[in-house]
């Protein structure tokens, strides 16, 4: 009888409780709404500055630097990226 009045309180007890109601809110961040946004000032700066008129050229390099930088490559020297002197 006493197994039985335990069960029956605990699950009356267990019956008062009461989660509260969890609400997920889908909103995007303040960064991905300006990513998204309209921005017609920067993308016609934009499209001014990639339009060029025919090919260019790459940057001039002494033959004698690509044989030493390729020989090194070869050699299985690889050197760090750096500003190499002229």
């Amino acid at each position: 009888m006493r197994l039985l009045f335990s069960w029956f309180t605990l699950l009356s007890l267990s019956a008062c409780v009461n989660l509260p109601d969890v609400y997920l809110i889908d909103r995007h961040t303040v960064m991905e709404e300006e990513a998204s946004g309209e921005w017609p000032e920067l993308e016609s700066r934009f499209r001014q500055q990639a339009v060029k008129s025919g090919s260019t050229d790459l940057a001039e390099e002494p033959l004698e630097r690509r044989r030493e930088r390729a020989f090194r490559v070869l050699n299985g020297e690889f050197p760090v990226a750096k500003n190499e002197a002229p």
